[in-house]
């Protein structure tokens, strides 16, 4: 194998000697590549060509970073999964790993720096230098030297290298597969908030105002045991209590005791209940309260519950919602094409796209509104999905004419969406004023409510979790059905051969029976073993508490840019402080605010993050410790 086989530059790099001999790890100097000789010591092969695109990826699994062989095991299953070639090298002595992918074109450098971002994740020992740089970055091909010792050894064909299968296309839907498997990209923009909704210091939302005691009915309601569903007591008081202005505190503490609130304190479990863990209880109450927020801030109550257009306004949006549902559910096999290529994808649809539509949906029933505001990270959050297939999704779905966008985001509010016209005006709606009965909203709030809220499980968002998929296909049990495989199929959309698979993982988990040669959902199954068994647990709650961090980080950044605009005006308009005024010497916006600077006194977001996420750390660990002591 000679230097020109593999670079298409005139030169490779090459590792250089200190004053004593030894290599230095920099490769500074180059070797022509057309020499019939390879460089007497480590030498490097730039991944890029002359235009800056890529022509070789090589993942750089450091041992430093983590278990490179670990980690090389899992990037391997994902490249079999869409048949992309490679070659995996052990780079040297300590026990590193190098996985090569030839292209047969150069690829995008933003499209390779994405994905490796995104994979570095879940691949500790990754190394992005190689990839995220198109100008320097190269890596040591097959048989180089490696300045300890030994050489970089192939453990498959070079001939992967010489002769390459791989389209830049096919990096594209490795990044999509990845997103909807649940691999996410490192935090970028900060989440906004609905209109006349604050968080407060833990980043928890709660509606602003003055806080009222709760009426006597609900007062009652919580003195008792609560209905057989005991998820809807819960939502109902909550609702009552986010409208009364109380905060997520205040109902925490509530939860501790009131019998109605049964449901923050068991789960059910083989018909009866059983005690949640401290995080299960936290991570109930979060979501229920966070939706119970957002709801009562999307319907504002004038208190008198006499507002004359309800009953109107109630049919038309179930009707409206109505005909989206019954024409998504016509198009099963647009919801079902994960597996296909990118384009494939943005010209049909997915299970991401599916849940995020029927997300906007829950939220115009609840509001009983076709205009709603709805940014990422909510949907993100309710829905299991992470933010950037949210936003992937919300953008499909306008291009695909299932919704458009009637304002922007603007400061802490999210872009507001509604139905497209085809699916809101219907000439032919029956008139409630004549004494009708309304429609049945809350049978439309419920089978919403279970298609958003199905996928948001550990089980199936987590990387090296059952799937997506396996989660769409038994949300298709759920509502009690019995289904063959070949029924399942058309629901889904997926090749008999996958819906026979995906069923065969999911009964080894007990969560599907088999019954008379029909398939059919198991009851009463706690998907928190399932998880631990799959290593998964806890995904989905560290991912929301990434989100509250961005939150609250977020907030104070707000409020010091306000603060420093106002300041600025001030000081344009010649106004001093008045005389009485308490002056604090020395203290600055940041400062009060507790925001970090770095050495060039540049606001260091990522440090305040870091900080930020471990005072949360901080708070939940004596949460622990003091429930344990006093338990």
């Amino acid at each position: 194998m000679s230097l020109s086989q593999l670079t298409r530059r005139r030169s490779v790099r090459v590792d250089v000697r200190d004053a004593h001999g030894d290599f230095t790890n920099s490769y500074t100097a180059t070797y022509p590549s057309d020499s019939t000789a390879a460089p007497d010591g480590p030498w490097a092969l730039p991944l890029t060509d002359t235009a800056g695109g890529f022509r070789y990826l090589c993942f750089d699994l450091d041992a430093k970073g983590g278990n490179p062989a670990k980690d090389a095991r899992r990037l391997t299953r994902w490249l079999d999964e869409l048949a992309i070639a490679y070659l995996v090298c052990e780079s040297g002595p300590s026990g590193g790993r190098h996985v090569w992918i030839a292209l047969t074109a150069p690829a995008d450098a933003g499209t390779v720096n994405q994905l490796a971002r995104r994979a570095r994740t879940v691949l500790p020992s990754l190394d992005l230098s190689p990839l995220t740089n198109p100008a320097t970055g190269a890596v040591r091909p097959p048989l180089s030297p490696h300045r300890a010792g030994g050489h970089s050894r192939p453990l498959g064909p070079v001939e992967v290298l010489l002769r390459p299968t791989t389209t830049p296309q096919r990096l594209q839907d490795l990044d999509v597969w990845l997103d909807e498997e649940g691999v996410e990209l490192p935090p970028a923009a900060q989440a906004t908030r609905p209109r006349d909704v604050d968080a407060d210091a833990d980043g928890h939302p709660y509606l602003a105002g003055e806080r009222r005691d709760l009426s006597p009915r609900i007062r009652e309601i919580l003195a008792a045991p609560p209905a057989a569903d005991t998820s809807a007591t819960m939502a109902q008081i909550f609702l009552a209590a986010a409208n009364a202005r109380w905060r997520r505190a205040d109902v925490a503490a509530l939860a501790r005791t009131a019998p109605a609130l049964e449901h923050a304190r068991t789960r059910r479990h083989v018909g009866t209940r059983v005690p949640r863990t401290e995080a299960g209880q936290r991570h109930v109450i979060d979501g229920a309260w966070r939706m119970a927020v957002y709801y009562a801030a999307a319907n504002p109550s004038n208190g008198q519950g006499d507002d004359p257009t309800f009953p109107q306004r109630e049919n038309h949006v179930v009707a409206a919602l109505t005909r989206v549902q019954e024409r998504a559910d016509a198009l099963p096999g647009m919801w079902g094409a994960d597996r296909g290529s990118t384009a494939h994808r943005a010209a049909r649809g997915s299970t991401a796209h599916r849940a995020i539509l029927d997300a906007l949906c829950l939220y115009m029933a609840q509001a009983v509104s076709l205009d709603i505001e709805a940014d990422i990270r909510r949907l993100a959050l309710e829905t299991g999905w992470c933010r950037q297939t949210a936003h992937n999704a919300l953008r499909a779905l306008q291009d695909a004419g299932w919704i458009r966008r009637t304002a922007q985001a603007e400061g802490e509010h999210g872009a507001r969406y509604t139905l497209s016209e085809k699916f809101s005006t219907d000439p032919h709606e029956p008139d409630l004023s004549q004494g009708r009965m309304p429609p049945a909203r809350t049978a439309l709030l419920r089978e919403l409510t279970l298609r958003t809220t199905a996928l948001n499980q550990d089980i199936y968002a987590a990387p090296g979790s059952l799937g997506r998929a396996a989660g769409y296909l038994h949300l298709q049990l759920l509502p009690g059905g019995s289904w063959t495989v070949a029924d399942l199929t058309l629901r889904t959309g997926f090749t008999a051969a996958s819906v026979r698979r995906l069923l065969h993982r999911l009964h080894s988990h007990g969560l599907v029976r088999l019954v008379d040669g029909s398939w059919t959902a198991a009851k009463d199954v706690d998907p928190q073993p399932i998880a631990v068994r799959l290593f998964v647990d806890g995904y989905l709650a560290d991912r929301a508490r990434r989100y509250d961090v961005e939150r609250i980080v977020w907030a104070k950044w707000r409020l010091i840019m306000h603060e420093e605009h106002q300041a600025h005006r001030k000081r344009r308009r010649g106004r001093r402080a008045h005389p009485s005024a308490l002056q604090l010497p020395g203290q600055s916006v940041h400062e009060r605010v507790g925001y970090p600077r770095g050495p060039n006194q540049r606001y260091d977001h990522k440090t305040a993050r870091r900080l930020e996420a471990a005072r949360l750390n901080a708070r939940d660990l004596a949460t622990f410790l003091e429930a344990q002591l006093t338990g």
